[in-house]
């Protein structure tokens, strides 16, 4: 048996080894994390606005304002910090790991006194100046970061141009993972508050865990307890958040769906659900599914086959089976989250959404997009109804 005596040389290879690793490993985090911070931010933030295209495009130019400031700014605070440079980068990634979620939260927070009673718009002006300042705390430690990475592979590589080259390649390789993974997993298993602590756990996770600064199983075994800590108080932090949004509501369920955060909200004996902030429909609503539905049918003799796009839920579809020619309902649904929860939770809290019908009926309800399934042809209707 032999020892091999480790020098100190030997020691600093590995510190570089690890370094590069880690580098790695962080960019594309930091490529994750900025995509699904932009996805969640609009997500969360649309609930301000009536408009999409140009709401959008104002987030999105406040975001890349905010960043570029960072990366000015941060750039010469990090010129300016000595070696070892990596253990800056390493803070600014925890900072970023905790706005993450710190900034849905303040986005609740805004949008509860802002949007007073739940669903109202505020003023044009006060929504957009609240976007713009709720996204700069992370949008300028992202674009320190970012200009930190690159400082970081200049010094690896003697030169700054391949420096950003290579930390741009990485980002956009972490970009593409992080739309990958918030599009099939994280969007349709998690709410977004979640969703943002999860990515939050994922960039963290490198730098508590395996920092270059060491800290041996004693570091491991407190981070392994800090993260489980978080991973924990996250739902409860979500479902506090959501909570704060409809004030004088109880808030039967929360679902994030592919085309917004769907909310069931009850009070004095209705269900509303909303998506995005802005409300979709209230159970019992007669007065709204009587005259769209009762309307049209009265104007043909003998409707037997009826097609309802929109408007089927919250009684919709039953007032339609109310007229005893019927024989069959299709009711096309864009979010097939919202019709699994508005008929759970309606019959869970006993609500009345109009007659069951007269006559013997099929009923249909097709999730896709209105134009698509007219487009597709194939089946006959006497009365189509758009809602």
């Amino acid at each position: 048996f032999s020892r091999k005596t480790i020098t100190a040389a030997d020691r600093t290879d590995r510190s570089r080894v690890q370094e590069r690793r880690l580098k790695r490993i962080h960019v594309l985090a930091l490529g994750a994390c900025a995509l699904c911070a932009q996805v969640i931010f609009i997500r969360e933030l649309m609930a301000l606005f009536t408009g999409t295209e140009f709401v959008i495009g104002a987030l999105m130019t406040g975001w890349l304002v905010w960043v570029g400031i960072g990366g000015l700014a941060g750039g010469r605070i990090v010129e300016r910090v000595g070696p070892p440079r990596f253990g800056v980068f390493e803070w600014l990634g925890l900072a970023a790991a905790i706005l993450l979620p710190a900034t849905v939260a303040g986005i609740r927070i805004g949008r509860s006194i802002l949007c007073s009673p739940p669903g109202n718009f505020p003023a044009f002006s006060s929504a957009l100046l609240f976007a713009l300042l709720v996204i700069a705390p992370f949008g300028l430690v992202y674009g320190t970061l970012y200009n930190a990475a690159s400082i970081l592979w200049r010094e690896r590589s003697g030169d700054l141009r391949r420096g950003i080259s290579r930390v741009y390649i990485w980002e956009a390789a972490g970009s593409l993972m992080g739309a990958i993974l918030f599009s099939f997993l994280l969007l349709r298993f998690f709410s977004q508050f979640t969703a943002a602590s999860i990515v939050a756990l994922a960039v963290a996770s490198p730098v508590l865990m395996a920092g270059p600064s060491g800290g041996g199983w004693g570091r491991r075994i407190s981070s392994i307890a800090l993260l489980a800590a978080v991973a924990a108080a996250a739902p409860r932090l979500d479902a506090l958040t959501t909570r704060m949004m409809f004030p004088g509501y109880i808030v039967e369920a929360s679902e994030s769906s592919r085309y917004g955060e769907l909310v069931a909200a009850s009070r004095d004996g209705s269900l509303s659900f909303f998506s995005g902030g802005s409300r979709l429909l209230t159970i019992p609503e007669p007065e709204r599914t009587e005259e769209a539905v009762h309307i049209p049918l009265l104007l043909h003799p003998a409707p037997a086959r009826v097609l309802l796009i929109g408007g089927s839920l919250g009684g919709g579809w039953q007032e339609a089976a109310e007229h005893g020619t019927v024989r069959r309902i299709d009711c096309v649904e864009l979010d097939g989250a919202l019709v699994r929860l508005s008929m759970e939770l309606g019959r869970r809290l006993g609500l009345d959404t109009g007659g069951n019908g007269s006559g013997s009926y099929d009923i249909d309800f097709i999730e896709t997009d209105g134009r698509h399934f007219l487009s597709r042809g194939g089946r006959e209707y006497d009365v189509i109804i758009l809602n």
